[in-house]
This record gives structure tokens, C-alpha cells and sequence, in this order.
């Protein structure tokens, strides 16, 4: 009865042209009943595309993640106009933490649901017509003040809202009173 061992592991290999590829190897070993070896069978993969993707898709993430927490205004991504994601710059906007946000309805931060409902109407009814929404509207602070804000919005997927809507929120408060 013979015994097998399995192993993979991946390197980078050199080849004949000076092309360096990624390869991941799959690795069988087999043996008799003594414990000698039979025979090892390899299989390499060229995972080099692969790997170059995954680094492309993490310089992208990292990039607008350096975005999100740099801006002045508020950003964020709603699904079904519930908080999926917000940056600090929101959070410090309407003095809640990440953390009271996220997975909240966004009708949390209106100052009524009838405003709620006015802003997706319109919003949504531009982003039907042009790709994109801007309003201005009012948010109710935690400490229950009320700001006003210019909120511009776009989906993710213009064909798909269920991917998410991205949005910035300006503070506009001072230049009206102005």
C-alpha cells in the first residue's frame, strides 16, 4: 500500500527569455510501504497575472482610502439608504462615531421624515435622469441641532443601486447665514 503527501507552495522562477512569473506548485508525493520514495509528481501554475491583480485592486483601495480620510467633506456609501461606510470628516459633520452609523437607516440624521423622503425623491430622481443628484437639505446633529447641507450623490453601478450609492455632505450652514 502505497502513501502519498501533498504540499504547495509558491515562488517567483526565472525564465528562459528573463520573464519572472509567479508560480504556484502543487506538489504530490508518493511512497511504498517502506517509507521509500516512488515518485513526486509537480503541477505549476502561473499565478503572475493573478498577483498583479490583487496588488493593482490594493493600490486602488489604498488610493481612495487616502482619499476618504483626507477630505474636508463628509463621504460615505448608503445601500438601500442605510450607512455602509462614512468618513471621519461625516461623523465629526453630525458628531456621531463610525461606529453609531454604520448599518443605521440614514432617516436617522433628518430632521424629519418627510425631509428624509423629499431628499430620495429628488436625489434619486436626478440620478435617473443624469447619473448623479445634488441637493440641499438638513441634518439633525446627535446633539439635535440642525445643519444645512449641500449632499451630492452617484451610484457605484449606475445599473445597479444595490451596489451602493456614494455621497459627499458639505456643511453649508455658515454660507447661508452669510
Amino acid at each position: 500500500q502505497a502513501t502519498h503527501g501533498f504540499s504547495f507552495y509558491e515562488n517567483e522562477i526565472l525564465t528562459r527569455s528573463g520573464e519572472r512569473l509567479n508560480v504556484g506548485w502543487s506538489n504530490v508525493l508518493s511512497k511504498d510501504t517502506d517509507g521509500r520514495i516512488l515518485d513526486v509528481t509537480c503541477l505549476g501554475v502561473d499565478l503572475t497575472e493573478r498577483i498583479r491583480a490583487e496588488k493593482a485592486l490594493a493600490d486602488k483601495e489604498a488610493y481612495m482610502q487616502s482619499i476618504f480620510r483626507v477630505a474636508p467633506a463628509g463621504i460615505g456609501v448608503v445601500k438601500n439608504r442605510v450607512f455602509g461606510e462614512v468618513n471621519q470628516a461625516f461623523c465629526d459633520m453630525l458628531g456621531y462615531t463610525r461606529d453609531e452609523l454604520i448599518n443605521r437607516k440614514s432617516a436617522m440624521i433628518y430632521p424629519s421624515m418627510a425631509e428624509f423622503e423629499k431628499v430620495g425623491s429628488e436625489k434619486y430622481e436626478q440620478i435617473h435622469q443624469t447619473g448623479s443628484g445634488t441637493v440641499e437639505t438638513r441634518f439633525k446633529r446627535k446633539d439635535n441641532t440642525v445643519i444645512d447641507v449641500l449632499l451630492s450623490s452617484t451610484p457605484i453601478d449606475p445599473g445597479d443601486f444595490s451596489k451602493g450609492v456614494t455621497f459627499t455632505a458639505l456643511d453649508i450652514t455658515d454660507r447661508k447665514l452669510a
